[in-house]
């Protein structure tokens, strides 16, 4: 009975080592996936804020047209210091507002990449733990037939020479 017992130890062994490679794949799979989806994100990201950024400069100009055509309006000279200073104004608050808006894009961007590779590098050794499990498994498997067919192994005991 011994010997029947090896073979279905073996067998088990092989089955694990089959349930370890699928294993190994759907985790570099599913990690590749993530990364992926982390990188569009990124992208996402840095589009959405770039299309902010140029309303924002879109707005800005918008600002500046009614400051100027306010001015005309009531008589005054654009190239009055006042009115100078507060078209400056104007343009650097937006350009700052446009700075900003890439800037924390492209810092959330830079922390998704990054995330994207760790998550890939940690699906790439997940996998190899489970590959390396799988080949555990079959010398495992291998061992139990290979003792079960040697010298004093379950199969002369079972059997006899």
């Amino acid at each position: 009975m011994s010997f029947i017992g090896d073979i279905f130890s073996a067998f088990g062994s092989f089955k694990s080592a089959e349930a370890q490679r699928k294993a190994a794949t759907q985790e570099r799979v599913a990690a590749e996936f993530e990364a992926t989806q982390l990188e569009d994100r990124a992208k996402d990201t840095v589009a959405a804020a770039s299309f902010r950024a140029d309303r924002i400069q879109k707005r800005a100009q918008q600002i500046l047209s009614t400051q100027r055509a306010m001015l005309a309006a009531n008589g005054g000279d654009t190239t009055d210091v006042t009115a100078q200073a507060i078209t400056d104004d104007t343009i650097r608050k937006a350009s700052l507002d446009s700075l900003l808006e890439m800037a924390n894009a492209e810092s959330a961007a830079i922390k998704d990449r990054k995330r994207a590779k760790m998550t890939r590098e940690t699906g790439k050794r997940m996998s190899d733990v489970y590959r390396d499990r799988a080949v555990g498994d079959q010398l495992q498997g291998a061992s139990t037939i290979i003792g079960a067919f040697g010298e004093g192994g379950s199969w002369s005991k079972t059997f006899g020479d």
